[in-house]
């Protein structure tokens, strides 16, 4: 739980309510989330988007570093990724015949058009993913709940070779 702005001190380890349970919503338990760029932004800075404190971060977007995507993959290979805003740097994939896909997952559920397609898309990555071809990056060093400010902190060094999991 974030209890202030700032530095990772303001994380704290507390219990909190389980939420009631609203018609047409699931209910869904966590087993693991990750910290991505946005999370330690809002965590360090607050904003208008911040969340009012205190508060759980969590995020599924981000910036991409494009290097490191280009590093990892094979040559001529091919890499997805489900989020991404700002410019990027795609010289790190023309020297190693990459090509990047950007799939913009929020584009049917906000304005409702294309569904089917996106839809059709997801369900190829799912196979893909089922058939072993395609990875999600994980760094290999976890954290568990009450080390989440040394996650942020792995997070911010850029150090993490991929995810940073907690």
């Amino acid at each position: 739980m974030l209890s202030r702005f700032g530095d990772v001190s303001g994380f704290e380890l507390r219990d909190v309510p389980v939420p009631e349970l609203q018609p047409g919503c699931a209910l869904v338990q966590i087993a693991a989330t990750s910290v991505n760029p946005v999370d330690y932004k809002l965590r360090q800075h607050g904003s208008a988007m911040a969340p009012d404190l205190p508060a759980i971060l969590g995020a599924a977007s981000g910036k991409t570093d494009i290097s490191l995507l280009s590093a990892t993959a094979r040559l001529n290979g091919q890499i997805v990724a489900i989020a991404g805003r700002g410019h990027r740097d795609l010289e790190p994939l023309f020297g190693r015949g990459q090509s990047l896909h950007f799939v913009l997952v929020l584009i049917p559920m906000l304005y409702g058009f294309g569904r089917a397609a996106h839809g059709a898309i997801l369900e190829r990555i799912a196979t893909l993913v089922d058939a072993g071809t395609v990875r999600p990056l994980v760094d290999p060093i976890r954290f568990r709940l009450r080390e989440a400010a040394d996650a942020h902190r792995f997070a911010e060094s850029g150090r993490a070779l991929g995810k940073v999991i907690i």
